[in-house]
């Protein structure tokens, strides 16, 4: 009896022992997730850099009712939507073949047009402001291709990026899409910038050669849609269809 007693003591001492541990060791799965995935956000965000997947991406028929595409700008005639344009915003107007802005150092900037030598014509339209960068966005349009100008609201410094300017959801990147597989005027392919201490920064260009997409979508931190242009491999034809492809934080480069 005496025996069997020191065995259930025993027992229970150890029972005891490993409850304490084990209430010591271990949290509730709930806080072990979220610390787990707010360390692993914190690294990546330090060591790695924004990309792009373009080796995978879902896509879907053009007619998808939940998702509608911005329009490009070059649909119709982007000249004769500048005075609505320019209506719109503040520090900028048009005197004949110029584009005037008042900068927020007191300065002034100005884009004159040259549509007289053709093979070297320029001519700058206005489409928006980029309020929440402190940029200004111009089509420009030369010779035989076309590109965009964003234009530093404080002291005038120009960027020029192959499409539309598309933000990301925390408004500290900028992606552009653009395409032209047949005649190749301007690049195919994707642009990431990024904006640092009001200056926007080149992070990486992709250049593609059999799909591009534009009219691009930036939803969620992750989430891009577009509409792809590609060959298709029975017909030969251009199509496009929509596509939805996915950002991610990737090693350090």
């Amino acid at each position: 009896m005496l025996k069997a007693g020191k065995i259930l003591w025993r027992s229970l001492t150890w029972l005891i022992a490993f409850a304490f541990l084990s209430a010591c060791s271990t949290k509730p799965a709930a806080e072990q997730e979220n610390q787990s995935t707010d360390s692993a956000v914190s690294i990546e965000q330090k060591t790695g850099f924004l990309d792009l997947d373009t080796g995978q991406y879902q896509v879907f028929e053009s007619g998808n009712s939940a998702i509608t595409l911005p329009k490009s700008d070059l649909f119709g005639v982007p000249q004769e939507r500048e005075p609505a344009n320019l209506q719109s915003t503040t520090g900028v107007t048009r005197t004949g073949d110029e584009l005037v802005f008042k900068l927020k150092n007191g300065q002034e900037k100005v884009l004159k047009n040259n549509l007289t030598d053709e093979e070297n014509s320029t001519e700058y339209i206005f489409m928006r402001s980029l309020e929440p960068i402190g940029y200004w966005e111009i089509l420009v349009f030369y010779y035989e291709s076309f590109d965009y100008l964003l234009i530093n609201q404080t002291d005038g410094s120009e960027t020029h990026i192959w499409n539309k300017a598309v933000l990301s959801p925390d408004n500290k990147y900028i992606l552009c899409g653009s395409v032209d597989i047949e005649a190749a005027f301007v690049p195919t392919g994707f642009q990431l910038w990024s904006l640092e201490n009001g200056t926007l920064v080149r992070k990486w260009e992709k250049e593609l050669n059999d799909w591009g997409a534009e009219k691009l979508l930036w939803l969620k931190d992750d989430e891009v849609w577009g509409e792809q242009t590609y060959r298709d491999n029975v017909s030969g034809e251009l199509k496009t269809r929509l596509i939805k492809m996915r950002m991610y934080w990737s090693e350090a480069k």
